[in-house]
């Protein structure tokens, strides 16, 4: 899994992540981040839920912090790529 986390614009007033899941999708995934944790991961208790077997039921988290977010890996099997 490969996250990419952009910062704000003046079109925008929520940052956007980006995930990509090769052998899922050729597109990748886009959510807006509008909650101080965000949670990652194949189960459907996630707040983006990534249906692949290279992501765990619970991947990662994205916390919000003072001037952007920081990526945490949760036990993952496969890691994570930013």
């Amino acid at each position: 899994m490969t996250v990419e986390i952009l910062r704000n614009n003046p079109l925008r007033t929520l940052p956007r992540v980006t995930i990509t899941v090769p052998e899922k999708n050729a597109q990748p995934y886009r959510f807006q981040l509008d909650s101080g944790t965000v949670t990652v991961g194949r189960g459907s208790d996630n707040d983006i839920v990534i249906e692949s077997g290279s992501v765990s039921v619970h991947h990662a988290e994205m916390q919000r912090i003072p001037g952007g977010y920081q990526l945490c890996d949760i036990g993952s099997t496969n890691g994570i790529k930013l």
